[in-house]
Formats: C-alpha cells, sequence, structure tokens
C-alpha cells in the first residue's frame, strides 16, 4: 500500500496533490520526511571473517602495551552453538575501542549458524551474510546449558541486540548495520501460548522496560540500517524500534510468527517513540500488522512496501479454553497500524 500526498522538489518545498490540499498537510514537514532513515557515515570499513577470525593487533590499556589476540573461528553447518564466536569477538572489538577509527563489517559466509543465546551488538558494527538465501542465523535461546527446555529470560531475549545505556547522543549506540542474512527464531518443548504467556506485555528487563522477544530489537540508537534480511517466525515482532532514530529498514522479506494476539505481538515493524526512520521496498506476509506506530512516535516514512495474507485472530484466557476454540477466531486487521498518539506529535507519513 503506498499512499502519495505529494512530490518533494530539490529546494524541499512541496507540490502537494490536489486531493490534500485543503489538509493539514498544507503545513506538513516535508523536510523531515525527507530526512528519515540512516544517515551514517563511514569513511572506512575493516571486515572481518567469523569462519577466519586472524589474529589482531590492539592496545590494550590495562596494561598500555599491544597484544595480539587469536579467536576461535565459527564453522558453518556444523550444528555447534556460535554464540560465544559471535559475541566475544563483538566485545573484543568494543572493549578495545576498535570500531571507534574503522567500522568494523563482521562477514559471514555462505551456511547455517546456530545460536542459543542473543548476539549483543556495539556501535560502528555490522553483521553482513552472503545473502539472505545463503547465510542463515538460527536462534534457540537457550543461555542455561543445563536447563532442558527455555526459560522465561530465554523466550523474552531479543535474538540480535542493540541497545543503548540512555537517550543522550552520547548514550546511544550507532551505525549498526544487520544486512543480507535470514534469521531463524526457534521454540523448542513450547507451545506458541506457553512462549506467549513467558515473553509477556510491555515488560522489564535488565531495568529497561521495552516489548521483548524480538528477532532484531534497535532501542536507544540512531543511524542503524536492516537492509537485505529475511526473517522468520519472531517470538514478538521482526523488528522493534524503541526510543531509535534514523534506522533505515529497506529490502526485507519478515514473514510469519508465533503469535498474532493482542498486546503487540505479530508485526513485521513495530516502532514505538521512535523518529524520522524510514520503512521501505519491502515484504511482509502472514503478520498481524506489517508496520505499527504508537506513542511519541513522529516524522517516520513507511512507503513502497508489499503487504499479503494478513493474519491475527481473538484469544480466549488460558482458563477457560476448550477445544476446538469458538472465539480463537481469525480476525482482519490493517496492514499498517498507526495508533492513537498525542495530535502534534502524531507525524508520520504512509
Amino acid at each position: 500500500m503506498v499512499v502519495t500526498v505529494g512530490t518533494l522538489l530539490a529546494d524541499d518545498n512541496a507540490s502537494l496533490d490536489n486531493l490534500f490540499s485543503d489538509t493539514e498537510l498544507d503545513g506538513a514537514p516535508f523536510s523531515a520526511w525527507a530526512a528519515a532513515g540512516s544517515n551514517a557515515e563511514i569513511s572506512s570499513i575493516r571486515e572481518i571473517d567469523i569462519i577466519s577470525i586472524e589474529p589482531i593487533v590492539s592496545f590494550n590499556p590495562i596494561t598500555s602495551e599491544y597484544d595480539t589476540t587469536s579467536f576461535v573461528s565459527a564453522i558453518p553447518n556444523d550444528d555447534i552453538d556460535d554464540s560465544d564466536v559471535f559475541n566475544d569477538l563483538i566485545d573484543f572489538l568494543n572493549s578495545r575501542k576498535l570500531n571507534e577509527t574503522d567500522h568494523v563489517r563482521i562477514h559471514i559466509p555462505a551456511g547455517v549458524y546456530n545460536f542459543s543465546d542473543q548476539i549483543v551488538m556495539h556501535s560502528n558494527i555490522s553483521l553482513k551474510g552472503a545473502g539472505s538465501n545463503l547465510t542463515e542465523l538460527r536462534f534457540l535461546i537457550r543461555a542455561d546449558s543445563t536447563g532442558t527446555t527455555m526459560s522465561e529470560a530465554d523466550c523474552k531475549k531479543d535474538a540480535i541486540f542493540v541497545n543503548g545505556s540512555g537517550t543522550q547522543p552520547a548514550q546511544r549506540i550507532y551505525n549498526v548495520g544487520i544486512e543480507d542474512l535470514k534469521i531463524v527464531r526457534i521454540r523448542e518443548g513450547l507451545s506458541a501460548r506457553e512462549v506467549k504467556a513467558m515473553v509477556g506485555d510491555y515488560d522489564y528487563v535488565d531495568d529497561i522496560q521495552a516489548y521483548w522477544g524480538n528477532n532484531i530489537a534497535i532501542r536507544r540508537a540512531t543511524n542503524c540500517w536492516v537492509t537485505g534480511v529475511e526473517s522468520e517466525n519472531t517470538f514478538r515482532n521482526h523488528v522493534t524500534l524503541e526510543f531509535a532514530e534514523h534506522i533505515t529498514v529497506s529490502g526485507v522479506y519478515f514473514h510469519h510468527a508465533n503469535n498474532y494476539g493482542p498486546n503487540g505481538y505479530g508485526y513485521g515493524v513495530g516502532i514505538w517513540d521512535s523518529g524520522n526512520n524510514l520503512v521501505e521496498n519491502s515484504i511482509f506476509v502472514h503478520l498481524r500488522h506489517g508496520v505499527t506506530i504508537v506513542d511519541g512516535s513522529w516524522f517516520n516514512v513507511i512507503g513502497y512496501n508489499y503487504f499479503r495474507d494478513q493474519h491475527s485472530y481473538a484469544e480466549l484466557p488460558i482458563s477457560t479454553i476448550v477445544l476446538p476454540f469458538p472465539n480463537e477466531i481469525e480476525q482482519k486487521w490493517s496492514d499498517i497500524a498507526i495508533h492513537e498518539v498525542p495530535p502534534r506529535k502524531n507525524r508520520n507519513k504512509a
């Protein structure tokens, strides 16, 4: 669905379609909409191949000396947990500040990689696969290796976790990219209802109040991007933006969710308290809403996307379930949902 309200001209003025000439769009913020999405400036890139990590020379701030550190590399298609390989490398790059002088691109060659825990990203680092049909990251998050089933904490974890410490510029995560790969979220030993009950509603995890259980979560961040990604069967939403600005989601294929009931489940992209973000040229299939914009969100642009097979249902409380579920019936909602927000901030463009 694309709604055109006008055409941006070179001088940031607008040629407004006649249909909207007598509306509030006469004063629409076209220049802000034109600037939506990532404006990351990357002057140099250092690329590291995750299946062949060469020893890294870095300055050790503790010893004030240079160290050469070796890493275990990931091996695709071996059914071995790769969580530590990715997180140890990313933590090292951040602790030694190697992501301050160069943007570090972690290349993930073709193959399947398995994760029992989330990937925690830091600024100026990106994950780049060989293509969404070639590089697959499979998340069966069960961080406690002694556990036989996923715990509540496991279900609440976001598969790829981008989170700043606050909303001030110096506290934000920036320049994080997720590119050209496929993400699959797996539940094992739990029903869809049990997963939803564990993920819960808007909640606190690690003293941060937010929506949890997403395939990608970008919180308190700026100038990040998700491009060329396929995401399958999220526990909550495929991408959640919270207190995020200038994020680009482009050329993605997001489909199917673990749950399609109310309270923030089964979305392609969920935008909360976030502004100047761009969702474009993407495909959303079998989701409650392809895109949802809620709370104090502003100047977001949603354009040139394809939505198919919208799916949602009404739920009975677990205590009243009797098979078959007579009140758990499919409902038809919108492909894009803009929930009520403060009037002065209801400035999103779809």
